[in-house]
């Protein structure tokens, strides 16, 4: 029996007051689909119409566990705390019918492969240009915010590099190959430390910036903007941190193929890049799930110094421009 078969019959067997078959098909489509909360909760609500409080106290917990944000199970959980849960209810009252899925949060039957799913319970896939649009918005701005921890990574190398004092960038490189290239590796070994020292600082924090925004949300501040959100695969859920952490380890893998991994949400249906088949993710168009706290000082935060960044570099191109003319 497909799960939505399971669900259907077990609504009607409790409606039809037969809350021990309803339970037992309960019970079959939570082990064939352990991640769809729905399935919890009306399993809580027939283990306790059945008195079996503990096990129902449970089930609302694992349905909260998948989704913080299912309100019908956290009343249900406090309402069974007190002593005055579903179980208390007139025998004859069912269980409330599902509600309509929203193109948001809709569980995921099966996987999109099978023709035979019925398409409008799948969220909204979001695009090409609208992820692009979100990647290029957290790029500038935490490129910005990552800016001064780059810089106080590289002060310990500062001595290495003195006799290239008033050199631009380029100069120094050309200088260092020159050298290189006459027998003195010094300069080119320190150059390259420095070079992996801050391109290892720069990943480290970028992974726990985006891996701790995927992991609250599935939104990041370019996601939030724009109104789309990553989400797991198969329980269309929240990602796990681990989840999280490797999707942003995955995504590092699109430069070395040249941006050929992001380019592959062009051209599937899915719209999913390489780091979301790796990870195991989707991105889709979602309402702004709420902000915790920490989320929301660590925004404000993040864009204070971007704020700060973005104008003193501004500041320093006008006085390259004033000196120039």
């Amino acid at each position: 029996m497909e799960p939505r078969e399971l669900l259907q019959a077990a609504l009607e067997k409790a409606q039809a007051q037969h809350y021990e078959e309803a339970r037992s098909l309960l019970e079959q489509l939570t082990q064939a689909l352990p991640e769809f909360a729905d399935g919890h909760y009306y399993l809580g609500l027939t283990q306790a119409r059945l008195g079996e409080t503990h096990r129902a106290m449970a089930a609302f917990e694992r349905c909260l566990a998948l989704d913080p944000f299912y309100h019908a199970a956290r009343e249900q959980l406090k309402l069974l705390q007190k002593g005055v849960g579903a179980s208390s209810l007139p025998p004859s009252a069912p269980p409330p019918p599902p509600e309509p899925a929203s193109e948001a949060y809709a569980p995921l039957w099966v996987r999109p492969e099978d023709q035979s799913i019925d398409r409008t319970i799948i969220p909204k896939p979001a695009g090409f240009w609208i992820r692009a649009a979100a990647f290029a918005i957290d790029n500038f701005l935490f490129s910005l915010v990552l800016e001064p921890f780059i810089f106080l990574a590289s002060i310990p190398f500062f001595p290495l590099f003195d006799e290239y004092a008033g050199m631009d960038q380029e100069e120094m490189v050309t200088a260092i190959l020159n050298q290189f290239l006459q027998g003195d590796t010094g300069p080119m070994l320190s150059l390259l430390a420095a070079s992996l020292v801050l391109m290892t600082v720069g990943f480290l924090l970028n992974s726990l910036i985006f891996g701790y925004f995927h992991y609250t949300s599935g939104q990041t501040p370019g996601k939030r903007l724009l109104g789309i959100r990553a989400v797991d695969y198969e329980s269309l859920g929240y990602l796990g941190f681990g989840q999280s952490m490797w999707r942003y380890a995955a995504s590092t893998l699109n430069w070395c193929i040249c941006g050929i991994g992001y380019l592959m949400a062009a051209f599937n249906p899915e719209k999913r890049t390489l780091h979301d088949y790796m990870a195991g993710t989707r991105v889709v168009y979602s309402e702004k799930i709420p902000m915790s706290l920490f989320e929301m000082i660590l925004t404000l935060v993040m864009v204070g110094v971007a704020l700060a960044v973005f104008f003193m570099r501004g500041i320093s191109l006008l006085i390259a421009i004033r000196e120039f003319f």
